[in-house]
């Protein structure tokens, strides 16, 4: 009986053993954020979609949004499209950008214009802008709480200037 015995105790050890060598998966990377922006390449309010082009939260990436002064007069939306560029580690990050701002306003009279960098508007626009943009991220490498603070000057419909912007979203 013994050869039994140790046998199924071999047995035993071989299997618990085996489950012992996977390794607990790892958590995902965040390469992905959703962010509301205040100013920056939106303008004015916008909500912005960014991920990464790798299986990484820095290096190069994409952001698309869409922005509006929320229906004020004049009526004003923003499409901001762009690439990026995040250097850092440990979910800090500066952050350099390129991209356009397809900039749509309506609604401008004499009684209702609209300042944009250098130039008074009094009549509606629809143009293509030119942006850039500097700033900070923090975005945690395996997600939760995004923030990114910095400046975006534009040119583009006549006008150049530098706007400020602060955003506050969830990366994933």
């Amino acid at each position: 009986m013994h050869p039994y015995l140790l046998f199924a105790l071999l047995f035993t050890g071989i299997l618990s053993s085996y489950g012992q060598d996977n390794a607990p998966p790892a958590d995902p990377i965040a390469r992905d954020a959703i962010f509301a922006e205040l100013g920056g390449e939106g303008m004015m309010l916008s909500v912005n979609y960014d991920r990464r082009f790798t299986k990484s939260n820095d290096g190069f990436g994409f952001r698309v949004g869409i922005g509006s002064n929320l229906g004020s007069q004049p009526t004003i939306v923003t499409i901001p499209m762009g690439i990026n560029w995040l250097a850092g580690h440990g979910g800090n990050f500066i952050e350099f950008g390129a991209g356009f701002t397809v900039l749509a306003m309506s609604g401008l009279d004499f009684n209702h214009r609209f300042n944009l960098g250098d130039k008074t508007y009094m009549s509606d626009v629809h143009s293509l802008m030119g942006n850039m943009s500097l700033g900070y991220r923090r975005q945690p490498k395996h997600g939760g709480l995004n923030l990114r603070a910095g400046f975006t000057p534009f040119v583009g419909a006549g006008a150049a200037g530098i706007v400020p912007y602060f955003s506050l979203g969830y990366s994933f």
